[in-house]
């Protein structure tokens, strides 16, 4: 099956709750449906992880795309996810479509999300532990707004993803089983063809490297670097995966585009 993976719209960084788009973000996401629609891309399944921001991604792409108007999620337990903040009145596993009134299923997979927050705390204190420098940026990180707060948390970031992927911790290794298992199962579902699927920059660099035949922590951490937001990757996720497109961008011009 061929998979478009997709990297959330930009996230909430300057503010204190990063798990929620920006206006741009969601304007991001809103271009990609648009660019899908009028190429004529027509997809049979669409998935994402449990994470605001996937959520909020995806409803940006379905208005883009004019697929938008009641979503209700299936999770990985396969009973319809309540979601009091939406009106999900179509019942079961599927989006109406006001345009056709067809339907399709949209699945939820925590095994699509970002490392966890309690995990990613962890790391970086056991970084400021050893590194004044990290460990001051951290402690100015906590109590900052802004363009500043957004400079410190991708300076943070990269370097708590980096100690954690190249350390292949257990806790590393069971994510990265993760995200792989929950793309197969995806790929798996009969006669779903052509799937969507929105998830985060770590899964997706895990994805990538993998298609390549390259699934060592050098070339994880390298595309996680370069996978900017609302970008898409096509995989051929079969027998042998295959990378058919990387992070392309072509929905966007320069002064929309963004890395965190």
């Amino acid at each position: 099956m061929h998979i478009h993976l997709i990297r959330h719209g930009q996230a909430n960084a300057s503010g204190m709750n990063y798990d929620q788009l920006t206006d741009k973000g969601r304007q991001q996401a809103r271009k990609l449906g648009q660019r899908f629609r009028e190429n004529g891309l027509e997809f049979k399944l669409f998935a994402r992880g449990s994470l605001v921001r996937h959520m909020e991604t995806l409803d940006g792409i379905l208005e883009g795309m004019q697929m938008l108007e009641s979503p209700v999620s299936i999770p990985a337990n396969g009973r319809e996810s309540p979601n009091t903040d939406r009106n999900t009145s179509a019942p079961g596993d599927s989006i109406q479509t006001e345009e056709s009134g067809s339907s399709v299923i949209v699945l939820e997979k925590p095994g699509l999300n970002e490392v966890d927050p309690a995990a990613w705390k962890s790391i970086a204190e056991e970084i400021a532990s050893t590194d004044p420098t990290f460990s001051s940026i951290l402690g100015h990180l906590k109590n900052s707004e802004g363009s500043g707060r957004r400079r410190r948390l991708a300076a943070v970031t990269g370097r708590v993803l980096d100690f954690w992927i190249r350390g292949q911790s257990p806790d590393f290794l069971e994510f990265r089983t993760a995200v792989l298992e929950s793309l197969k199962e995806i790929a798996s579902k009969p006669g779903s063809g052509p799937a969507l699927v929105v998830s985060s920059g770590t899964p997706m660099a895990i994805a990538i490297a993998e298609a390549l035949g390259q699934s060592n922590p050098e070339s994880i951490y390298h595309w996680l670097r370069q996978l900017s937001n609302t970008s898409y990757s096509i995989l051929d996720i079969s027998s042998r995966w295959k990378a058919l497109q990387i992070n392309s961008l072509d929905h966007l011009p320069m002064a929309q585009r963004s890395l965190m």
